[in-house]
């Protein structure tokens, strides 16, 4: 099974890194690479990856574990970028087809850009504990509670949404086997096959969900909880001093990018 999106224990500096900090750098890092659009700009973009991916102490089997079963999507994209994206060097055109150098660059840019924002964002859950993300995202967001968003509810359903993730995907892993058991042929070599093997796991998906929210809920009141408002929290997320200055020199980064 794999690893993508699952916390994993570790000393890193990475990990140890505040989480509130590691929002915003990964956040500058978003930007970073929308806002690329030159080969130095990719160069440092790469360059600040492999020094990520080092400090994070991971194997890049690990690491890489995000991509490696969807690499039909990317060459879904280069394909109709390149086919369907206008420019004005053509290289080939065949009725309504047109084969642009523009268009081969557009679709290598958004396989570059596609590729970077999976690898961190794998690193960042990978290195983050689920509860730890969400006060921090809770802290930050914090200020919009002034206007009088609900931000607490707000975190506390991104919270247990993300947690259900794990759990419905394993549900769904058990109904597979389950089904393919009764006869399902889910690697059939015929469409119309795998589209009734899938339809298969939606009922019984769903209602397995349904049901875990209900316990979910149960449980919730059974221990007392009303309102996530008023909530106390183990620890408290702040941004440390070597968090101020690593968001300040990746800011400089940013803006060193868009001038390069």
């Amino acid at each position: 099974m794999p690893f993508t999106g699952k916390y994993i224990h570790g000393n890193s500096l990475i990990h140890k890194f505040d989480v509130q900090g590691k929002i915003i750098v990964f956040i500058i890092l978003i930007f970073m690479t929308i806002f690329t659009n030159s080969f130095i700009g990719y160069m440092l973009l790469f360059t600040i990856l492999g020094m990520i991916i080092a400090l994070s102490k991971f194997h890049l089997k690990l690491i890489f574990s995000s991509i490696r079963h969807i690499w039909k999507f990317f060459i879904v994209i280069f394909v109709l970028n390149i086919l369907f994206f206008d420019g004005d060097t053509i290289l080939f055109q065949w009725k309504f087809i047109q084969l642009t150098k523009e268009g081969i660059h557009h679709g290598i840019t958004i396989i570059f850009n596609v590729f970077i924002i999976l690898i961190l964002g794998n690193i960042f859950t990978l290195t983050t504990e689920l509860t730890e993300m969400m006060n921090g995202l809770e802290a930050l967001l914090m200020p919009l509670s002034y206007l009088k968003i609900p931000i607490e509810q707000a975190v506390l359903i991104l919270t247990i949404s993300f947690q259900f993730i794990p759990t419905l995907l394993q549900e769904g892993d058990t109904i597979r086997k389950a089904q393919t058991a009764r006869g399902a042929d889910f690697e059939s070599k015929y469409l119309h096959k795998k589209i009734m093997a899938t339809g298969s796991l939606f009922i019984p998906v769903f209602i397995a969900a349904f049901k875990r929210a209900d316990d979910l809920s149960i449980a919730m009141e059974a221990r007392g909880f009303r309102d996530a408002k008023h909530r106390t929290k183990k620890r408290y997320s702040k941004i440390s001093i070597t968090g101020k200055i690593t968001i300040v020199a990746f800011l400089l980064l940013f803006i060193i990018e868009i001038y390069i």
